[in-house]
């Protein structure tokens, strides 16, 4: 009996494997080859004000996206105008200075990784503030124009009150 658990135990273990990470065996002149495939995902951090390009996904803010162990994958950053990428950090160790413009290539894939990118401003005028606020010009105008009649009523009401008084 504990020799079934112990044979249906490394079964199940194998189909686990097989199911988690993609493995493929199959035999070819009395060799058998094994290949798996591990995925990692690599997390990224990105400051405002700029983006991240990886095989031509943009990604911004917090992001992640999953690649096999083993691959090497290249990130382009770009600054939005008036802004230039300030450090990127890779699993903890600044990398800035390995940039080539602004391009960086990672070493390949072991396991899951972090990026996080921040970008500085230049000088000149910066981006305007995202308040998060998406109202048009044009209902901003209407409450202006309502705000000015509203102030003109009352300084004609209080015109023509002061004139009954005298």
């Amino acid at each position: 009996m504990n020799k079934i658990k112990k044979t249906l135990s490394a079964f199940l273990t194998i189909l686990l494997l097989v199911s988690a990470f993609g493995v493929t065996a199959f035999a070819e002149g009395g060799n058998t080859t094994l290949t798996t495939t591990i995925p990692c995902t690599v997390t990224l951090q990105v400051g405002d004000h700029g983006k991240v390009t990886v095989d031509g996904t943009d990604y911004t803010g917090n992001a992640s996206f999953q690649r096999d162990a083993g691959t090497v994958v290249t990130y382009t950053f770009t600054p939005n105008t008036l802004y230039s990428v300030d450090k990127v950090i890779y699993n903890g160790a600044e990398v800035t200075s390995e940039l080539s413009g602004n391009t960086w290539t990672a070493p390949a894939l072991t396991g899951n990784a972090a990026l996080s990118v921040s970008f500085r401003f230049l000088g000149g005028t910066p981006d305007p503030p995202n308040t998060g606020d998406d109202s048009n010009l044009s209902m901003w105008l209407i409450l202006m124009a309502v705000s000015a009649l509203s102030i003109a009523g009352l300084v004609a009401y209080d015109n023509k009150r002061r004139k009954k008084a005298r």
